[in-house]
């Protein structure tokens, strides 16, 4: 599993959430670190293959996010990076 952490912002349409980067591109089938809240903890998202963030469900790799679409680790921990 890789990982990627950018700056950027969430944005939101009639499909869902997704995250565009700083540099204009956007995460496609694949885990990126964000620091939504900018505390300096970065959470891990799942971007589907249209770039949507998924959300309390399972991802293709078998990890659980949950309702805001964060990787929950044991079903009660959050995989965060500093």
């Amino acid at each position: 599993m890789s990982f990627s952490a950018f700056a950027g912002q969430w944005n939101q349409d009639a499909k869902g959430w997704w995250y565009q980067n700083d540099d204009g591109t956007y995460p496609v089938s694949s885990w990126q670190w964000i620091d939504e809240d900018a505390d300096g903890v970065s959470e891990c998202y799942y971007f589907n293959e249209s770039g949507y963030c998924l959300t309390n469900t399972t991802t293709p790799d078998g990890k659980t996010v949950d309702a805001n679409g964060a990787l929950v680790i044991s079903g009660t921990g959050y995989l965060s990076k500093h």
